[in-house]
């Protein structure tokens, strides 16, 4: 069989990309609905931040507060992405089960449901100030005990201690890089520090 009748053999068939595409949506809430599925299996957002020390505060140790920007838990609807008493409405077109079943003559295929992304819920209303998100961008703060002999660019990882996840169970992790301020008499070379000092012949 040629490539033209192997064409024509398909087009005959009744099934085409068109009559089924998993990622065709309807309006605004199907697009909301499926992105936030994708979104939750992620988990929290990680964070970026640069902290400055002193040379003495890097080399001794010390104790900081980060105050930085992250997604948190929307308070106007407790993380719910719904305003308060509005509940998900069962699915309907998948009856609430998060599947498709799309029947093509001798083919029967199964795909999650792409309005709903395969939770069998709708959501109707979604919160004002997070837009169905769950999530809005304000303030955390993050105390950080910084261990002695920290380097200049070095990064620390402090887990779970990033944007908020909307599932309440994979926080993002905060990363943290060290600048540390040049001294005017101290210098640090690997584990080595080394003073600058104009000495008289006396001393």
């Amino acid at each position: 069989v040629g490539h033209e009748a192997f064409e024509q053999q398909q087009n005959n068939s009744g099934f085409s990309e068109e009559d089924f595409n998993p990622f065709k949506f309807h309006n605004f809430h199907d697009i909301f609905n499926v992105q936030d599925i994708f979104r939750n299996q992620m988990g929290g957002e990680d964070i970026k931040v640069a902290i400055e020390l002193s040379f003495m505060e890097a080399v001794q140790g010390c104790s900081k507060t980060v105050t930085f920007q992250a997604p948190v838990l929307c308070q106007a609807c407790g993380g719910e992405g719904v305003p308060p008493g509005v509940k998900p409405e069962r699915c309907r077109h998948c009856g609430g089960s998060g599947m498709l079943s799309i029947n093509k003559g001798f083919m029967s295929i199964r795909s999650t449901c792409p309005h709903c992304g395969g939770s069998g819920q709708f959501v109707s209303k979604l919160c004002k100030s997070c837009n169905g998100a769950r999530l809005v961008k304000g303030p955390k703060t993050v105390k950080l005990d910084i261990m002695p002999g920290v380097d200049n660019n070095e990064t620390l990882k402090v887990y779970g201690s990033g944007g908020a996840d909307p599932d309440r169970t994979h926080p993002g992790d905060l990363y943290v890089t060290i600048k540390v301020r040049q001294d005017p008499v101290f210098r640090r070379e690997g584990a080595n520090i080394h003073v600058d000092a104009v000495l008289s012949v006396v001393q």
